[in-house]
Formats: C-alpha cells, sequence, structure tokens
C-alpha cells in the first residue's frame, strides 16, 4: 500500500513561554492529512536544527537526544512497514494511537458502522425522518450483508477493504445476482456511499473509494390510466379483502394525488370544512413535510 509518509521534530513554543529549553514535538504527516505529539524531551532553541530536526553539538546531552530521536522516527517507519505488508492503510492518527497507547487501534468494520448508523436513524424517524426511509436503509444492510457472504464467505469486513473494486463489484452483484433495475441498484450504493463518507470523516479510512466512481439514475416511463381504465378496476369486485383494500387505497391515491405514505398518515383530524363549504383534506406531505390542501372528491370521499 503506498502512502507518502513524512516526520518532522521540531521545537514548539507554549503560551506563556519566555526563556529556556522548548519541547520536542514529532509531526507525522500521511497523505495530506498531519497529527503532531510531545516526544516528553526538551532542547534549547539555539542548539537545534530546525531543517533536520535534530540537536546540534558533540556533547553526550545531544547525542543521547538524537538517538532518541531516531529510535522514535524508526518506531513510526516501522508501524507504516506493518500496514503496508497486510496491504492495508494507515492514518497518521492511527499511528499516534498505536504508538502512545502501545497496543493496537481499534478496527471498525463495514456492517458494524451501519448497523450502529440505523440504530441511530431510527431514533429519528417521526422528528427527522419518516420510518419509510428507515425501511430502505435496513434493505440496503440487508442487501450489503449478502454481498459480503457471497463476495468474502464472511460475516461482515474491515473499512480498509473497501476500495472502487469493492463498489464496482457490489454494483455487479446487485444487477447480476439480486436482478435490481439499475436506479434501485444505484439507490442501495447511496446509502453505501453514506456510510463509507462518515467513515472518512471519522478517518477510520483515508481514501474515498467513491472518489472516482459516479452514481448515476435512468430516466424511466411510467404509464398512466386512462379514465376507462380506472373505472374497470373500482367497478370490478374483489373477492379477497386484502385487494380490495388495496384497491381502495390505490384509487384514494389517484383521487388526491397523495402518496402511499401520505395516506397511510392520514387520520379524521386531517379533514375538515373549507372556505367553500366542501370538505377538504389538510395535511403535510411525508417526504417533503410541506403542507397541502386537497378537495375531497366525491369517488374519494366514498372510499372514507
Amino acid at each position: 500500500m503506498n502512502q507518502n509518509l513524512r516526520v518532522l521534530f521540531f521545537l514548539k513554543k507554549g503560551k506563556g513561554y519566555l526563556k529556556g529549553p522548548l519541547p520536542i514535538y514529532v509531526r507525522i504527516t500521511i497523505d495530506g492529512k498531519r497529527t503532531e505529539w510531545s516526544v516528553q524531551r526538551s532542547w534549547e532553541s539555539h542548539k537545534w536544527i530546525q531543517k533536520i530536526g535534530r540537536a546540534s553539538g558533540n556533547r553526550n546531552e545531544a547525542a543521547e537526544l538524537n538517538n532518541y530521536l531516531d529510535i522514535v522516527q524508526g518506531s513510526i517507519y516501522h508501524v507504516q512497514k506493518e500496514y503496508a505488508l497486510r496491504n492495508e492503510q494507515i492514518s497518521s492518527e492511527q499511528v499516534k494511537i498505536k504508538l502512545l497507547n502501545g497496543v493496537s487501534e481499534r478496527k471498525h468494520k463495514l456492517i458494524e458502522v451501519f448497523i450502529y448508523h440505523n440504530e441511530q436513524f431510527l431514533k429519528l424517524v417521526g422528528s427527522e425522518y419518516s420510518f419509510g426511509t428507515f425501511k430502505k436503509f435496513k434493505t440496503a444492510l440487508q442487501s450489503l450483508k449478502n454481498f459480503i457472504k457471497w463476495k468474502f464467505d464472511k460475516e461482515d469486513i474491515s473499512l480498509l477493504e473497501i476500495n472502487h473494486l469493492f463498489v464496482t463489484e457490489y454494483e455487479f452483484y446487485l444487477k447480476s445476482i439480486q436482478k435490481l433495475q439499475h436506479n434501485s441498484a444505484m439507490s442501495n450504493i447511496k446509502k453505501l456511499k453514506k456510510i463509507v463518507r462518515q467513515c472518512v470523516a471519522n478517518e477510520w479510512i483515508s481514501n474515498d473509494p467513491f472518489k472516482s466512481y459516479k452514481i448515476t439514475t435512468r430516466e424511466t416511463h411510467r404509464n398512466f390510466l386512462l379514465e376507462n381504465e380506472l373505472d374497470v378496476l373500482i367497478s370490478t369486485e374483489m373477492k379477497i379483502p386484502r385487494l380490495d383494500q388495496v384497491r381502495d387505497i390505490f384509487v384514494f391515491s389517484c383521487y388526491t394525488g397523495l402518496s402511499y405514505s401520505d395516506v397511510v398518515q392520514l387520520t379524521e383530524q386531517d379533514i375538515s370544512i373549507g372556505i367553500d363549504g366542501e370538505k377538504w383534506i389538510f395535511t403535510n406531505r411525508a417526504k417533503t413535510n410541506t403542507s397541502c390542501r386537497i378537495p375531497l372528491l366525491p369517488v374519494a370521499q366514498t372510499i372514507i
């Protein structure tokens, strides 16, 4: 895994500094992102070579300090090498955690993060999101679980295993194995992208797998019912109560323009008398949360 690592030792003045030795800090930069911390040593500024980040002079104190800084630098490169041998990415913050704590940092996994997202999302259903949107994320999670099992024969994978190839193979799986249409596949990938972008923001992964991946949608053409076709649907006798209810909800939507999610939320309190003396529906659209006023036409009123 080819990552650009730079190490710099420098003296850092704190607030209220007047004179005396300055604390020595190390700054590591990986792929443009940097982290710094104190190495628990100090040195006089006039005996410091900023260009090479080392103490000057031939005295034993300078030699001992420089040897110590060499050891710190060697440890940093050793951590990078460990990850490179495993073909894994590492961030500057991960190097710091590993060196200061003396243990491996916790490795997040994709399904684990997705589950946590959905748990938090569910708590906001009703206030910021609709239950219908939550169900879509739940479906996308199950789809991703199935893909990981199909591709890797695992229940979960490390975030560091996610790259551009992972995304393209997931698209292939959605279309060829799950038999989803293009737009439905893209809908699932959009939800994966949201999870991945949160991981990038949290610095759990350094590179964005979606950086060179473009999510596209294709225009669809939906046929509409003619008036006589709708009349046939209304007049058809349904022998199964469940289908009779489904038909009524569909027809009600046709005569009000409300989506299924809007109809589900309707209550008696949403129907009032308008300024024309007729019954109207006063509600908010589930998807956009915008208010709407809809006249209750005779067919829709009969269904109610």
